[in-house]
């Protein structure tokens, strides 16, 4: 063989022997391969077993606690129906097609509802709400309002659902809702149910609508009439049934001593009376539950008999009392009785500065306040107390016309016209008689001067008819057109004009 061969042959059969080594090595790792396969696949198939055996044991345990437990099934259902829906009008769907599925929103509802076990009062709630109830309440009002649904009217609820519905919207601040849900049971579902009366009662106190309380207090007394707390609620609401309801507390063997102060209180303050018979009645409250208000009470029939020794001894033992002294309206009360005592000046005077402090005794209080400044010889500090109530209320009419008035009183025309013209509002009678005072000024300093501008007394004239325009009873403004029309010599329509401001001002 030649060389050529022999390389030939001999490179042949290493390449031969090298293949057949590689497919030996081959078969080698793949069965490895194969049997480390097997072996996984069945540790990952005993995994899996046990996967589903966990997963079987918690759905057994998952079934066994909804059996248990029927109100997270509730919850769930509710919260799976609202998530759902709210996707639904996230994703665009129209509305029509989403109240479409009245049915899921009914279930939602229902599922809520289910899980939360009241009377629906929520004026006497005997468990606090649960959290996830809550949280779930406000989705579903806030769907509700996507929805344009203003009532439960057509969903189909019972009583006791709608009651539970309107404590829920009351839980989360929704008061309309609650106030439809409550409707709905004593106007349709179910009329003169005594709890939702009793919610609606409360519904209406919280806003402020004393009338629509005072009604619903009356509804719930058509069905219990012997209901003290009731009957004390309406007194206090419609002073005019105060009497009678007394009196039918009285009946029952119910009336109080304090009832009756109450009752003596009212009539006080709407006809005067002050009679030994209503002393007693309020001093029978005091030694029975002695209060600051008693105390002001009986200072207050003290004071309509003359009694002003007394009074003030009844203010001050008010003003003794725990939380006394921050009581504003004892302190108003006190300045009006010492304020004629020119000797108890300087008690007046602390006495208004702590009512007004309190914000006691509204605007007659102020130009109390400012009287006493003046009448201690503090002119400059009455001013100022003037100026910051106009600051702080500068809608106020009538203290307004004081400070214009003062500065009038003081030379300082300017100003005096400065304060007047710089009122919001000229709604009240008292700006336009200052106006026509101060015109009436200008024409009292033209005609000492030596010469009447009849002018200006006509537009003063005008200013107090302005005032006449806004309340016809009011008699200092017929006082000021009979001056206006005497110093133009118009002396029979004075004299009409005087004698009405006579009969209004007695």
């Amino acid at each position: 063989m030649t060389p050529l061969e022999i390389g030939l042959t001999l490179f042949i059969t290493l390449l031969g022997g090298g293949i057949l080594f590689w497919m030996i090595q081959v078969d080698t790792h793949f069965r490895r391969y194969s049997r480390d396969a097997v072996a996984e696949r069945e540790v990952q198939s005993a995994r899996v077993s046990l996967l589903v055996d966990e997963i079987s044991r918690l759905s057994d345990d998952c079934t066994a606690l909804l059996h248990t437990q029927p109100r997270l099934h509730g919850l769930i259902t509710a919260h799976t129906t609202i998530t759902r829906l709210e996707q639904s009008l996230e994703a665009g769907g129209s509305r029509t097609s989403v109240r479409e599925a009245a049915s899921d929103l009914l279930v939602a509802i229902r599922g809520m509802l289910s899980s939360h076990l009241t009377d629906g009062d929520f004026t006497n709630a005997e468990t606090e709400i649960d959290e996830g109830v809550l949280a779930l309440s406000a989705r579903l009002f806030d769907l509700f309002d996507a929805l344009d649904l203003a009532s439960p009217h057509n969903l189909g609820l019972s009583s006791l659902e709608s009651r539970r519905l309107g404590e829920l919207a009351h839980a989360v601040g929704d008061d309309s809702w609650a106030e439809s849900c409550y409707r709905e049971v004593v106007e349709r579902i179910a009329p003169g149910n005594l709890v939702s009366m009793r919610c609606l009662a409360a519904i209406c106190r919280d806003g402020g609508d004393l009338d629509g309380e005072a009604h619903w207090v009356a509804e719930q007394l058509s069905q219990e009439p012997d209901d003290e707390e009731l009957l004390r609620r309406l007194s206090l609401l419609h002073p005019d049934t105060a009497e009678r309801n007394v009196k039918r507390l009285e009946a029952l063997g119910k009336a109080t001593a304090a009832d009756h102060s109450f009752l003596t209180g009212l009539k006080e303050r709407l006809h005067g009376e002050a009679g030994d018979q209503s002393l007693a009645a309020v001093e029978a409250a005091l030694e029975e539950n002695p209060t600051v208000e008693q105390h002001l009470l009986k200072a207050r029939l003290h004071r309509r008999r003359d009694e002003i020794p007394l009074a003030i001894d009844s203010v001050h033992a008010g003003l003794e009392m725990p939380g006394g002294r921050q009581h504003g309206e004892a302190w108003a009360l006190l300045a009006q009785l010492l304020e004629s005592h020119p000797n108890k000046l300087p008690e007046a005077l602390k006495a208004a500065v702590h009512a007004c402090a309190l914000e006691a005794g509204g605007t007659g209080l102020v130009l109390l306040k400012a009287d006493l400044l003046e009448r201690s010889g503090r002119p400059e500090d009455a001013l100022d107390a003037l100026e910051a109530a106009v600051e702080h209320n500068p809608a106020n009419a009538e203290i307004r016309s004081h400070l214009s008035q003062s500065h009038l009183y003081a030379g300082r025309r300017q100003e005096a016209w400065e304060v007047l013209e710089s009122a919001p509002t000229w709604s009240e009678p008292q700006l336009h008689i200052q106006k026509g005072r101060l015109l009436l000024s200008d024409y009292d300093a033209n005609r000492d001067a030596g010469h009447a501008d009849t002018d200006i007394l006509a537009k003063a004239e005008g200013a107090f008819r302005s005032a006449l325009d806004i309340d016809r009873e009011n008699g200092l403004a017929w006082l000021c057109v009979a001056r206006c029309q005497r110093l133009g010599g118009d002396l029979g329509e004075a004299s009409i004009s005087l004698n009405r401001s006579r009969r209004l001002m007695d």
